[in-house]
């Protein structure tokens, strides 16, 4: 074992945000520019969370070809760094798969909370994590049941 992807991690979300284009001089390679895009998932967690990713490189960058709106699994690693008595951290994209990941995937008849679900995706199909289209249209949850019968605090 090499050491070098001890610090891989992956996240699943849907891409909320794609940041400007940033490119500048190669100071390693006189004549030659670098490129770096960064762009924002937001998780499927309970709670979910907003992340900022980097793909570095022309040609990663295209090849990512990200959609404002589409479901990503983005393998990535961690770094810091000090500069001036203060720690900054940033996380790489190193593979992005497109695609809800089945264990996010809205299961048919089931829709928020457990209660039947009315009309909406049907269930994925193709391994997760490929371009295969997971279903049409927007899910429909039903609106909670009347008659003050559940168990919410609220």
């Amino acid at each position: 074992m090499n050491g070098m992807n001890d610090n891989q991690n992956t996240l699943s979300g849907k891409v909320i945000k794609i940041l400007e284009l940033i490119s500048g001089d190669s100071k390693r390679n006189p004549g030659e520019k670098w490129y770096r895009q960064e762009f924002v998932i937001e998780t499927y967690a309970q709670y979910p969370r907003q992340v900022c990713f980097q793909i570095w490189g022309d040609d990663k960058i295209k090849a990512a070809n990200l959609q404002l709106g589409e479901d990503v699994t983005v393998t990535f690693e961690l770094s810091s760094r000090e500069y001036m008595d203060k720690w900054y951290t940033s996380a790489e994209a190193r593979n992005i798969m497109k695609g809800m990941p089945q264990q996010y995937a809205p299961q048919q008849g089931v829709g928020y909370g457990g209660y039947p679900q009315q009309g909406g995706f049907a269930q994925p199909q193709g391994m997760p994590g490929t371009n295969v289209p997971f279903g049409g249209g927007q899910p429909q949850y039903p609106s909670a049941p009347q008659g003050g019968n559940d168990d919410l605090p609220f």
